[in-house]
């Protein structure tokens, strides 16, 4: 049978007391015991809130939530996306008018004017057939903000310039949407971030790029950090482009061709960098488990703070902070402190006699020197 009388859960209760704080740390008078019973409530808590907070970030990575750790960055050039130029629909192929004197090119806008660029288009597939103008060696540079608008050309008014990029294309829609499908790409990450725009229009926008650094425990990835290759590690890369647009289907500069236009420069070469896990359990979440832990026990040097040591010995003595003592007696009208020093004095030495703290300390002294 199972002894659940009331000694018994005085017992169990007494333990894990004990197991929290020592019933000696403060004394044995009767204000060290109604310390110590306040410690282990503050200590008790503490403990309860680290494990509410762990047990609250296990739950986010049981539903899915991915954890992740972001910083910005900020660019003074960027590598200028390359372009995928796509048919409306898939499992279709895009289009070259005959006679045209060109695919697609590309021209530089820069503060010393335009020019062109000698990157040629080349056929790419995807779930449709497309031509790809890869502008991997070309990159676009901060310029500081002056009195240069948009075409670089002078302006009364302060503004800021950009470098951009220019893209003419002659390739169309076969379907009756007459929509091209537009994907920015780059060296680092071939996977295009996709947007669409209206044939024989002009387009005029801007860019955002945002990078997610996938950590993922795969050998290529551990091959990567230990020879230092950072460019073998899996980083994707997505575009944001907003942009406008206005009927433009007759370009002078294009000899009265019909061409779409696509106009595109950095909103800001300021990049949001992500490093996270594909999945919520892997590696990295175990890590960041372990780094959160470590953090929040942090929360356990409030009780160091408030209870700091009174004297090293075989059981570790502490006194009570000034600030506690204030507030435990104006607030709750009880005395917080320990009773080491009643301990000593009220100890009984060889013969009933007894003696006082100085004293019991110098006999403790020659004991240990025997």
């Amino acid at each position: 049978m199972t002894d659940s009388s009331p000694e018994t859960g005085r017992g169990f209760w007494s333990s894990v007391g004990e197991a929290i704080v020592p019933k000696d740390t403060f004394g044995n008078g009767p204000r060290g015991q109604r310390t110590l019973f306040c410690s282990r409530i503050c200590l008790f808590i503490l403990y309860a809130l680290v494990a509410i907070l762990f047990l609250f970030s296990m739950v986010t990575f049981l539903l899915g939530r991915v954890e992740i750790v972001d910083h910005r960055m900020k660019y003074e050039r960027l590598e200028a996306p390359s372009i995928a130029i796509c048919p409306w629909e898939p499992h279709t192929e895009i289009h070259i008018p005959k006679d045209s004197p060109f695919i697609a090119y590309a021209t530089k806008i820069t503060a010393e004017g335009t020019q062109r660029l000698p990157n040629h288009p080349r056929r790419c597939v995807y779930d449709r057939q497309c031509y790809c103008l890869e502008l991997f060696n070309v990159t676009l540079e901060d310029v500081e903000e002056d009195h240069r608008g948009t075409t670089g050309d002078r302006s009364e008014e302060f503004q800021k310039f950009r470098e951009r990029i220019e893209v003419h294309t002659t390739l169309t829609d076969p379907s009756p949407t007459k929509t091209l499908k537009f994907g920015f790409y780059d060296s680092e990450d071939r996977r295009p971030s996709w947007s669409y725009a209206r044939q024989w229009y002009f387009i005029i926008g801007q860019l955002r790029l945002d990078s997610w650094l996938v950590s993922e425990a795969r050998a290529e990835t551990v091959r990567a950090l230990l020879s230092g290759d950072i460019s073998n590690l899996d980083r994707r890369h997505f575009y944001t482009y907003t942009f406008s647009g206005t009927d433009a289907s007759m370009d002078v500069a294009d000899d009265h061709v019909a061409t779409t236009r696509m106009s595109y420069e950095f909103q800001t070469y300021f990049v949001v960098e992500t490093i996270s896990a594909a999945k919520s359990w892997s590696l990295f979440t175990c890590v960041s488990l372990f780094i959160l832990l470590i953090a929040l026990s942090n929360f356990l040097l409030v009780w160091e703070l408030c209870f700091p040591v009174y004297v090293d010995g075989k059981v570790q003595r502490r006194s009570v902070a000034r600030p506690l003592q204030w507030l435990a007696t104006h607030c709750c009208r009880r005395e917080l402190h320990h009773d080491h020093d009643a301990q000593l004095s009220s100890s009984v030495g060889e013969g009933g006699k007894s003696y006082g703290a100085a004293e019991l300390l110098s006999r403790s002294l020659a004991r240990a020197a025997q």
